[in-house]
C-alpha cells in the first residue's frame, strides 16, 4: 500500500524530523544548465542572493518546494527564509491555462523538446521511501551515497525536470 508523502500530505511530510532534501536543481540564469545542490556542498549563495535581490523562481508544484525550502532546509542547512513572492508555480500556471497539471503530461500536451524522466518515480522511491529492514541489510532508507550510479541519476533526472519545466512555463500564458 501507499505510505509517505501520498498519505500524510506535503506540510506534514516536510515537518517530520526526518525529512531531508536529497538535492537542490536550479537555473537562475535560464541558460538551461541547472546548477546542483547536495547536502554537505557549500550553500547555494548565489541563488540566496538572486532571490534577496527580487528574483523570481518558478517550480513545479511550488508549495511543496515552499514546504521543504522552509521545514527542512532553513533549520538543517542554514538556508535564508523564503520570501513566498518570490516564487511562482507553473502546475498553477497551467491549471489556469486548462493544462494538465502533471509535468509529463503537460510537456506533452504542449510538445516541449525536453520530456520529463520516466525514471524518476523509481528513483525517488528508491531514495525516499522508507524501508523494511531485513537480517541481511538493516537499512531504513537507501541513499544516493549507498547506490552513486543511481544517485547521478537522480541528479540528472532533477535537472531535466528544470529544463522541462522551463520549457513548459514558456509556453504558457501567465497567471
Amino acid at each position: 500500500g501507499k505510505k509517505g508523502l501520498p498519505i500524510v500530505g506535503a506540510s506534514v511530510y516536510s515537518e517530520h524530523p526526518t525529512a531531508e532534501v536529497l538535492c537542490l536543481r536550479y537555473d537562475i540564469h535560464g541558460d538551461h544548465k541547472p546548477k546542483l545542490w547536495r547536502p554537505g556542498m557549500p550553500l547555494p549563495h548565489d541563488l540566496f542572493e538572486y532571490l534577496a535581490s527580487g528574483g523570481i523562481i518558478e517550480a513545479h508544484n511550488a508549495m511543496f518546494e515552499r514546504l521543504i525550502w522552509e521545514n527542512v532546509c532553513v533549520p538543517k542547512y542554514g538556508f535564508p527564509p523564503l520570501n513566498p513572492y518570490n516564487l511562482r508555480c507553473s502546475m498553477a500556471t497551467a491549471r489556469v491555462n486548462n493544462l494538465p497539471g502533471p509535468l509529463d503530461n503537460l510537456g506533452t500536451v504542449l510538445q516541449v523538446a525536453t520530456k520529463k524522466d520516466a525514471d524518476g518515480k523509481r528513483l525517488l522511491a528508491k531514495f525516499s521511501v522508507p524501508r523494511n529492514p531485513t537480517k541481511a541489510d538493516a537499512r531504513l532508507r537507501i541513499t544516493p551515497d549507498d547506490d552513486p550510479a543511481d544517485g547521478e541519476r537522480l541528479y540528472d533526472y532533477c535537472g531535466t525536470d528544470v529544463q522541462a519545466e522551463q520549457e513548459c512555463a514558456a509556453r504558457m500564458e501567465p497567471m
